[in-house]
């Protein structure tokens, strides 16, 4: 359930993610190299917002508070998913690298696609086992219990 939970946010973090790529691409023409980095690490930071709500409060039911290690944590992990993903799509869209008889906009989509694929697998299990580790979760939430004699006198 939790994995289904994640893979639904996954997918309203990729229409973000894919929305505001081609969005800034289709204002500036379809460029590659960096300025196409630049432009996916934008659109990424932008789902991985949405990523940390839903997956910290639905996917994973983490009620601890956000502390700012905490957050940090989140987004340094989401820094080497950003890292994997734009390198991926880097790579792919290189000059040279695309099949002739696809459009600019078709190649960095599917570059797009096969990099979200690579950072998704990073993504859960970092997140899953560092930031919204259920264990930790459960210990935060559990009040304390303690057991108090109260001594009785006879009357």
């Amino acid at each position: 359930m939790q994995f289904m939970r994640f893979a639904i946010v996954g997918l309203l973090n990729t229409l973000i993610d894919f929305g505001v790529l081609n969005g800034l691409l289709w204002m500036d023409g379809y460029p590659v190299g960096w300025k196409l980095f630049a432009y996916n690490a934008l659109a990424f930071t932008v789902a991985s917002g949405n990523s940390y709500l839903f997956n910290k409060y639905w996917t994973f039911g983490d009620r601890r508070p956000s502390t700012l290690p905490h957050v940090g944590l989140f987004f340094l992990l989401t820094t080497i998913g950003l890292l994997i993903n734009c390198t991926i799509v880097y790579l792919l869209t290189l000059p040279g690298a695309s099949p002739v008889a696809l459009s600019p906009a078709i190649w960095v989509n599917l570059a797009k696609i096969a990099a979200t694929f690579a950072s998704l697998v990073w993504n859960f299990f970092s997140y899953r086992y560092w930031v919204f580790d259920a264990k930790s979760s459960a210990r935060s939430q559990s009040p304390a219990v303690a057991t108090v004699k109260v001594p009785t006198s006879p009357q």
